[in-house]
Parts: C-alpha cells; structure tokens; sequence
C-alpha cells in the first residue's frame, strides 16, 4: 500500500514538474515578446540592441553568426558604417520610431535590409535617418550594395533627411540590381539629389515606389538640385508614385527628375523645378516611358523636356499652371493635357496634322485613326510618302456668293509648309477655284453656284531644312488644346 501511494506521488509531482517548467517556459516566451523586459541574446535568429548585451547596431551586426534579423528601438548617433563587418552576414534591421544620425554614409550590403517603422519628421512619430551637421558634402546618406554586384537589397519605411547638408544624395544605388529596391520613404532637406540611380551595375533594380521629395531650406538649394536622377541603367524597373516639390524654396532647380536610361516613370507629381522631368540631359533616353504626369505651382515652366532619345512613350500628362506641357526638339505643346504621344527619334521630327482632339505625324508609315465626339466620329488616315506629308479631305457646300470658307485642324498649316489644293464639283460642272490660300489654318473656294457642294483635298508638305531626307521617324498624340 505504501509503495503504491509512493509511485503516484511521484507521478504527481513530476507532472507538476513538468506542468512547472511548461508554466515558466511560457512565462519567459511571454516575457520576450517585450525585448526591454527579456533582452535574449539570440531568439530563433533574432538579435535586439538592448543597450546592454549589445550596445549598438554596429555591434548587434558583428554579433550575428550569418542570417539575422535585428531590431533597434534605441536610437543613437552612428560615428561609422554599422555594416562595416558584415562580411558574407545577410542582415536584416528593423529600427523603430526615433531619429537616428549618421557621420557617414550606411553602405546596406548585399541580400540586406533596411526598414523603420514609418515615415516622419525628426522629433515626430516615425523612423528617421539623418545625416550629422559634419556628414560629408557630396555623398549618400545610404548607399544601395556594398560589392559590385548586389543583389535583394531593400530601404523601405522611413524617412532619409539630408539635413541640408551642401550636395546630399538621399539615396544612392550603383551596385544594387535584381530585388533591390525602394519603398514608403521620405527623402527631405535634399541639397544634392533626393534618389541617384546610376550605370550597368543598378541594371534591373527596382521599382521605387511611393517616395515623397523635398528640397532643403538656409538656402543650400541650388539650380543643379534633383529629386531623383536615373542615368545609363539598363532595363531600370521605375519610380512608380512620387511627389517632388522645390516649390517653397528662393532658388529653384532646373529640373525635377532627370531620366537618362530605358525604364518608367509613373504617377509622378512635381513642383517647384523649372522643368519637371527632362529626358535625355546628359544621355539619350531611348526607351522611356512617362505615365500620368502632373505639374503644377508658380514656378515650373515646362513639365516634361526631351533633350535626347528615342522610342519614348508619353502618356497621361497634365498640367495644372504649366506654361509647356511638352517640349522637343524646338517643338512646343502649350496649356494642354495631353494623353498619348510617341517620340520615335526626338532628333528628327516630322511635322504633326491635328484632327479634332488628335494629333498625328507620319514620314513614311501607313496608319488609321478614329476620334470621337460628341454625336459624330472623325476619321484619317495616313499613306506612305519619302515627304513629310499631311493630308486633310472633306466637302464643303457654297454659300449664296458661290464661296465657302473651309477650317482646316489646327496646326495643319505648320512652319514653312507648302500647300496642294484639289476641288472637285459634285452634280455639276462649276469653274470653282481657290479664292484664299491657307491662312491661320483655313483657306477659301470660290467660282461655284449657290448650294453646291464641293469636294477638297489639301496636301501639307513640311519644307524644313533638312526635309529632302526620307524620314522614318513617326511621332503620335492626343491632346484637347492646340500644338504650337
């Protein structure tokens, strides 16, 4: 009888036991889910600045054996690169709301991250990096890759503040490539520029998404500053959403995003910068896409500017109290919104024909287009031709005096163009004539009867300097206003 009380009272406790030490494991995974209270020097990969075990994100970074995650909730002003000893270490690093400033550029190396816990101003919620009043002029808070060759590299959800120091690259990438990217940032007080994107090594990085610009203040903007500028990147995945404004500032730059390589440009809004994108700067833009621009404020001139390029593809511009929508090449597009246009050679531009809200050009290509409006459609087409050839049909009835006057779409009558006329009586035989060639875009038929109708044909032939050659360029668009 007493063995067996002694064998269940055994069983008894060392189920409490059991159940004890469940209870107090339970307790400490509890208690680690708020690192100032448990502090654990390495949880399944995890590492916390504590302040303590490790003092700092430089030294949680050398503490990692390989593949960590790191999180930082103690803000502190970092002397050094803290990923300086990475080595081959994949790190991730979560920062939680705070300021923290840098002496010197953060170089994230490869399959590396970097996120905060939101976008904010310094001593507001949000995780802010921020270059020291001793940060070196001309560099990059952050630099995307540490070799030559970086992959998976990633910014995301925090704020970048140059601080206004002279010449200030927000964030930089030369090296980072495939699954390198940025998102959810705020990169202000920009000097220098906002987002550098340069050369073979950033080839297929991408997308930036969601990313505000702003310039800096004590006057330290100047005429060269940028938002971002993207430069020689072959297949460059794009910004997609972002609002650039210089607009509050005594100086302003003289463009907003400069967009040097193949790659898209979505839903941006720019302010402030005398021309908001320009294409094509210091290399050709061959490839380009912009979608959905807009610009707007006092001091913004032209929206978009093509310098140099081909093959690039407009679509959605919008100006709010931009004077030029489109520029190219001595071409203007004034106070419109324009929804598509095609630049094929921006070195060579064949004249455009406007019908009703569109505006086509062709040098040697065969095309058709409908446009509709309100209870009619409008139709033309285009044939091959060496010239740079428009052609506009249609039928006119005289009025009492054997006279019509004919509107011609604007901007038919172009520069330095010359004119071929046919009529054609319908009916009857009628001496008809041209009364008045083509000015401002209409021309007049005389010598018929009351009530005739008349069919005509004007062919336009761009005569500008280098004319003779047959082109291959062929340039579209849509707009609701007038080329000029």
């Amino acid at each position: 009888m007493c063995e067996r009380f002694f064998r269940v009272s055994v069983r008894w406790i060392a189920i409490l036991l059991v159940a004890g030490f469940a209870t107090a494991s339970m307790a400490r995974a509890q208690a680690c889910l708020d690192m100032q209270a448990c502090n654990p020097a390495n949880v399944n990969g995890i590492l916390f600045v504590d302040g303590v075990l490790h003092k700092s994100l430089a030294a949680t970074i050398d503490a990692c054996p390989q593949t960590c995650w790191i999180i930082d909730n103690l803000p502190e002003t970092l002397s050094l690169n803290p990923f300086a000893n990475v080595g081959a270490k994949s790190v991730k690093v979560t920062l939680g709301r705070g300021t923290w400033v840098t002496k010197a550029p953060i170089v994230i190396p490869t399959k590396s991250q970097v996120e905060g816990s939101g976008r904010g101003d310094p001593g507001f919620s949000g995780t802010v990096i921020q270059a020291d009043r001793s940060f070196p002029p001309n560099a990059a808070v952050i630099e995307m890759g540490n070799e030559a060759t970086s992959m998976g590299v990633r910014v995301e959800n925090l704020t970048i503040d140059c601080n206004n120091v002279p010449g200030c690259i927000g964030l930089q990438d030369l090296r980072a490539q495939e699954q390198s990217g940025a998102r959810h940032l705020l990169i202000e007080n920009i000097t220098g520029i906002g987002l550098d994107v340069e050369g073979s090594a950033a080839q297929n990085s991408g997308p930036f998404e969601d990313l505000e610009f702003y310039g800096g203040t004590d006057f330290n903007v100047t005429a060269t500053s940028l938002c971002a500028r993207i430069v020689n990147v072959p297949a460059f995945r794009g910004i997609h959403g972002a609002t650039c404004n210089f607009n509050n500032y005594d100086v302003h730059p003289f463009i907003g995003i400069q967009m040097d390589s193949t790659g898209t440009l979505n839903d941006i809004h720019i302010e402030g910068t005398d021309i908001g994108i320009g294409v094509g700067v210091s290399a050709a833009g061959t490839g380009a896409m912009l979608q959905n621009i807009y610009g707007g404020g006092w001091n913004i001139h032209t929206l978009v500017r093509v310098f140099s390029g081909r093959e690039i593809l407009l679509t959605g511009l919008v100006s709010s109290t931009t004077p030029v929508l489109l520029a190219h090449n001595g071409r203007t597009i004034r106070k419109a919104d324009l929804a598509f246009y095609v630049v094929h050679n921006a070195g060579r531009p064949p004249a455009p024909s406007t019908i009703g809200n569109m505006a086509v050009a062709s040098a040697s290509a065969s095309a058709a287009a409908t446009v509709e409006r309100p209870n009619r459609y409008v139709a033309q087409s285009f044939v091959e031709s060496p010239d740079m050839m428009n052609v506009v049909s249609g039928t006119a009835v005289l009025d009492a005096n054997g006279k019509a006057e004919v509107k011609l779409p604007e901007a038919f009558e172009g520069t330095g163009a010359e004119f071929r006329y046919q009529l054609t009586p319908i009916g009857d035989a009628a001496a008809v004539y041209v009364g008045r060639e083509i000015r401002d875009n209409s021309f007049q038929i005389a010598g018929g009867k009351p009530g005739q109708r008349i069919s005509w044909q004007v062919t336009s032939i761009q005569r500008e300097p280098d004319s003779e050659t047959p082109r291959a360029a062929v340039e579209a668009g849509i707009q609701s206003d007038k080329q000029e």
